[in-house]
């Protein structure tokens, strides 16, 4: 399932009318307003019905923007209100929906944060669901340091983060197994630029968790 977050969702939390979308979030309450949307009603509905009736052995989700809680501080209460962090009731609607025992082999596949990063995507009561892969960019600079924080500390949910290297990532899917390898260019400035694997993570059918190969 191929979805749109950016044409349908519902105003940007705790930001100015007119203000950029991306801004960070310190104790939003309107974060988790329960009818916000990022996807929008319709799409939600669509997507909810194919994950009813989904058969296949891999349920792939590619979408735009981080999809995993990704908290700045220790406290958890700083996040980013353009990722699933700023509609915090969609994501825990959608995780119920791949929650379901019918759905095999979910994993979440987004990008936008220039970035590579893997994370475990639990329920709410601490459960494994699904992972998500969020791929880095062959062509847009990496973030600013620091930008996230220290995001392996105050994330135990996040299993790898590289935010200097650029690149893709290509992923192997067969009928008993997902291989995802992390793919980073060694010289962003030269079109003959080497390029080596710097991180492989596996699901094996029947899984839902993307562990280190």
């Amino acid at each position: 399932s191929i979805l749109d977050t950016r044409q349908y969702r519902s105003a940007p939390p705790c930001a100015a009318p007119g203000s950029a979308r991306n801004v960070r979030l310190d104790g939003c309450a309107d974060a988790a307003t329960p009818s916000a949307t990022i996807m929008g009603s319709a799409q939600e509905r669509w997507l909810d019905n194919r994950l009813a009736d989904e058969r296949r052995p891999w349920t792939l989700i590619g979408q735009q923007v981080f999809f995993a809680p990704l908290h700045l501080d220790s406290a958890g209460r700083s996040t980013f209100s353009d990722q699933w962090d700023g509609y915090a009731a969609n994501r825990d609607r959608l995780l119920r929906g791949m929650a379901r025992t019918n759905v095999s082999g979910p994993v979440v596949l987004s990008g936008d944060v220039h970035s590579f990063w893997v994370n475990d995507l639990d329920g709410s009561v601490g459960r494994p669901v699904a992972g998500e892969i969020v791929t880095s960019a062959l062509a847009a600079a990496s973030p600013p340091p620091g930008r996230f924080g220290d995001a392996l500390t105050n994330n135990a949910h996040i299993r790898y983060s590289d935010v200097e290297r650029a690149g893709y990532v290509l992923i192997d899917v067969a009928r008993t197994r997902l291989v995802a390898n992390l793919r980073a260019i060694t010289d962003r400035r030269r079109v003959d630029s080497q390029v080596e694997t710097i991180a492989t993570f596996a699901m094996d059918h029947g899984s839902r968790r993307l562990e280190r190969a």
